[in-house]
């Protein structure tokens, strides 16, 4: 009667409309009429269909105005369920947060649930695949043992809902129940003031960061994914200016470690998310000749982007860098020991560096390996060069780069298991690479087992050498007559008698000199070189 009393003053105003009240995006969400909402009995054979009724005062929620919704659904075999649901508009830049009353009269093997999701479809159940659950009352929740209260106080989970898009969803209640052996369970609830508000709130910052381990000049790429914000400022850690970009660029010119800050604003407040050490600039050690990976020694972790794959966060194998106490017998010094738990589908661990690689030359990988494991199975160790792992729980195979070394205990053609030596004498797989086009590439290193023991394994002495390709009908020379070096771009030869003529690999002269004592090439772009020395001719790499 103080509902109906309520609605008539409105009226005498002018004020009612079609639309739910007061910032409640659901309209009759008052139960007392069906109004807005539409119906579906989802997969609920007819003979089972619930009974609702509409406005019911009999037995209404302590919580609760005037009449509700009372539904009554029995079950002999499968699901008597009743759904309710309607369009509702969201816009990304707002939290929504639901309430209604409810009244738990009988409860067996019953439950109501409430999703935000896309609209039903006749003869299907409603479930996680079709919307977010946002809302759930179970007689096998322990909050059930509430039966008169609300969802937001009593319910096993009663969540906000943030939209990753401004449109048109569709708000979906669902209660029933089910039965799978000769019991009849009873689902009779009453659910009442059913609400839906959108609200702004402060900023929910977070970010990520890409290329952030590296060399200076380091140009690490943030990318921004907070919600709710109207302004951004970003503090890069470095002393340089403050950002006000939503995703920017930052070139870190100095080795170090970085801690970049990002504070949101809206007209609710600010929001800050700090980052300690997210940003890495390593000096940049000098490789020796012909080598193409940097803290190959695993030693460092500093030099290594690091990847779990499609590996479960509760089965994270456990990496130790500078590892001494049991080291594979061809490393030298510290290893990198991982240890992966036991069970479990893909418990893998990844490592990965961009490397620059030339079509001039052909690349080789070594490296020292070790086997820990009492009884190892199940278990792979690979190494491939390709394209940078793509994060976010992603596997890495051979549709991202071409596999160059392989262990494995499943393999007849390896012994992996409890082995101690090198790749290059005992993978099963183990190939040179040569690239296709001069770039950047990626190096990646690879293991992870899909079931038994796990795996405790030891990686020391990671190389990638190159080596000049052959070009034919030119072999190398060994004269001590000429020592030839290049730098800045440029071929110097000492030694010369009479002439140096220099070509590009396809053949065309370049340059061609008359001269006895030394000589010095013009600028030179990277790559092979073929030079003619009085009547020796041999090929130079210029990096």
């Amino acid at each position: 009667m103080k509902k109906l009393i309520l609605f008539l003053f409105l009226g005498c105003i002018g004020m009612v409309t079609t639309n739910a009240f007061a910032g409640n995006k659901l309209a009759n969400g008052n139960m007392e009429s069906q109004g807005a909402w539409q119906v579906s009995y989802l997969n609920t054979p007819v003979a089972q269909n619930p009974v609702a009724t509409w406005g019911y005062t009999a037995q209404i929620p302590a919580a609760g105005v005037g009449g509700g919704l009372h539904v009554v659904g029995v079950t002999t075999a499968g699901n008597a369920q009743y759904c309710i649901y309607q369009a509702v508009t969201l816009s990304a830049d707002s939290v929504y947060n639901f309430d209604a009353a409810f009244k738990n009269i009988k409860l067996e093997r019953s439950w109501c649930e409430v999703f935000i999701g896309q609209i039903p479809v006749a003869g299907q159940d409603y479930g996680d695949a079709q919307g977010t659950k946002i809302a759930n009352y179970g007689s096998w929740d322990t909050p059930a043992a509430a039966s008169d209260g609300t969802f937001k106080l009593n319910a096993a989970a009663c969540k906000q809902f943030i939209p990753t898009t401004t449109g048109v969803f569709y708000f979906v209640m669902k209660m029933g129940a089910t039965t799978w052996d000769a019991q009849a369970p009873t689902c009779d609830i009453v659910v009442d003031e059913l609400q839906l508000i959108g609200t702004r709130t402060k900023p929910v910052v977070s970010f990520t960061a890409d290329n952030a381990l590296g060399f200076p000049v380091l140009t690490t790429v943030f990318t921004n994914t907070t919600n709710f914000a109207t302004s951004y400022e970003w503090n890069f850690g470095d002393g340089s200016a403050l950002s006000t970009s939503q995703n920017p660029q930052h070139a870190y010119e100095v080795e170090g470690k970085y801690t970049v800050t990002l504070k949101a604003t809206n007209e609710i407040g600010e929001t800050t998310l700090v980052k300690a050490d997210l940003v890495t600039v390593n000096a940049k050690p000098t490789l020796p000749a012909g080598e193409k990976l940097y803290g190959g020694n695993m030693e460092n972790p500093n030099f290594w982007l690091v990847d779990f794959l499609n590996t479960g966060a509760s089965s994270h194998p456990v990496a130790t860098w500078n590892y001494t106490t049991s080291v594979p017998t061809a490393g030298t010094g510290g290893c990198l020991y991982v240890n992966g738990p036991a069970g479990g589908a893909g418990i893998q661990y990844a490592i990965y560096q961009k490397v620059n690689l030339s079509t001039d030359y052909d690349y080789e990988f070594d490296g020292a390996f070790r086997d820990l494991t009492v009884g190892l199975k199940s278990f792979w160790t690979e190494i491939y060069i390709g394209t940078k792992p793509a994060g976010g729980g992603a596997d890495y195979g051979s549709g991202q780069g071409t596999l160059i070394a392989k262990f494995d205990a499943w393999n007849a053609g390896s012994t992996v298991s409890g082995l101690n030596g090198t790749f290059k004498l005992n993978a099963s797989t183990f190939k040179t690479y040569t690239p296709a086009t001069t770039g950047d590439y990626y190096f990646v290193a690879k293991m992870g087992t899909w079931d038994g023991i796990g795996y405790q394994i030891a990686l020391d002495e990671l190389k990638l050498k190159e080596t000049l390709k052959v070009v034919n009908g030119i072999e190398n020379f060994n004269s001590n007559q000429f020592k030839i070096t290049t730098i800045n771009n440029k071929i110097n030869i000492d030694g010369v008698l009479r002439t140096v003529e220099l070509f590009d690999v396809s053949g065309r002269q370049i340059q061609s000199v008359k001269t006895a004592g030394t000589f010095t090439s013009n600028s030179l772009k990277s790559g092979l070189y073929i030079v003619r020395i009085d009547d020796f001719t041999t090929k130079v790499a210029v990096k």
